[in-house]
C-alpha cells in the first residue's frame, strides 16, 4: 500500500496490480513496455552518521550479503532454507 500511496501522491511511477490501481482515476497505466520491472535497494543514514565504525560495519555487511543474494533477490533462483547453522554447535 506504500508503494500506491506514493503513486497516487505524485511521488514518481510503479509497478501496481491492475485491480488497486485501476479504481484510482488519477492513476494511470503506461504503455507497454514503456519501463523494464526493476528494484534499487537503498541503504540510508543520517549524514552525521555515515562515517561512524558501526554504521560503516553495517553498510559494508549488507553489501556483501546483498550482493551474495542477488540472484535470489533478482528472481533467478528459487529460495531455499540453508541448513541450521546452530544445531551443528550445539553438540
Amino acid at each position: 500500500m506504500l508503494q500506491f500511496q506514493a503513486v497516487k501522491a505524485s511521488l514518481g511511477i510503479g509497478l501496481l496490480p491492475c485491480y488497486l490501481a485501476d479504481r484510482e482515476p488519477t492513476i494511470r497505466r503506461l504503455p507497454p513496455g514503456s519501463i523494464r520491472p526493476g528494484r534499487e535497494i537503498w541503504l540510508l543514514t543520517h549524514s552525521d552518521l555515515r562515517h561512524t565504525a558501526r554504521v560503516r560495519a553495517f553498510f559494508d555487511h549488507m553489501a556483501k550479503a546483498i550482493t551474495a543474494h542477488r540472484a535470489l533477490i533478482e528472481g533467478h533462483r528459487p529460495w531455499q532454507p540453508e541448513p541450521d547453522r546452530e544445531q551443528g554447535s550445539r553438540k
